[in-house]
């Protein structure tokens, strides 16, 4: 979605980014342009630009210690995923060894 698409959500009535994937790469291989990393204090910006307020949460939906709040926006970046062109060539070698003609 990016961050166009989330804030659209967001104006739409979702209140949640929950499901926040690291280092996403599924829809980075079919062309998309964002479905990376967003850090927590651009999360927040994004969040507080259309007046709302964010909230982090555990995985079961507590409020999580003020050390857990801490240490989030003070971790290191995740690793860039490396995208590699799938060769034509591999590609159709490789099917050829499953596909009978």
């Amino acid at each position: 979605m990016g961050r166009e698409g989330a804030l659209r959500c967001l104006a739409s009535g979702a209140n949640d980014f929950g499901g926040t994937l690291m280092n996403e790469s599924i829809s980075r291989a079919a062309g998309t342009q964002h479905g990376q990393e967003l850090p927590p204090a651009a999360m927040d910006a994004l969040i507080a630009s259309i007046n709302r307020v964010p909230q982090q949460r555990t995985t079961l939906y507590g409020t999580p210690s003020a050390d857990q709040r801490r240490a989030s926006y003070r971790r290191r970046p995740a690793c860039a995923v490396v995208q590699t062109p799938l060769r034509r060539a591999g590609r159709d070698a490789a099917r050829a060894s499953w596909v009978k003609s």
